[in-house]
């Protein structure tokens, strides 16, 4: 099955699997060897970051912020693979945390505030 092309109609499940497939890593970062989960689990963390952001067509603004956000996310957890530390965890956990505030605002936004209600906001 073709990737279909990112537009209004198919947004959210676009954010939906990365979702999914940062809960997923998630579980399966815990199952691999220490290095090899916490790798995967960075990589699908920042994917899940553009993805997102891709998916709720925002802003430029708001983008170039985003996309500064994933770079800082990036550098953050690779600085966690060779610098481990609870300073370190603490400013990986508060952009997590930044970054889903800031999309369930936007998501919120977009799905009380235009349009009609289809499939698409259901998801």
């Amino acid at each position: 099955m073709p990737i279909r092309e990112l537009n209004t109609k198919n947004n959210f499940l676009y954010l939906f699997t990365a979702l999914v497939l940062l809960l997923f890593s998630s579980a399966i970062a815990d199952d691999l060897p220490e290095g090899i989960g916490e790798d995967i689990f960075s990589v699908v963390s920042v994917l899940m970051l553009v993805i997102g952001i891709k998916s709720l067509h925002i802003d430029i603004n708001i983008k170039r912020i985003v996309y500064s956000i994933a770079v800082l996310m990036g550098s953050l957890m690779l600085l966690w693979s060779f610098y481990p530390s609870k300073i370190t965890l603490l400013l990986i956990l508060l952009v997590f945390l930044f970054v889903f505030a800031g999309a369930f605002k936007l998501s919120m936004k977009k799905i009380l505030f235009e349009g009609e209600v289809d499939a698409n906001k259901i998801i």
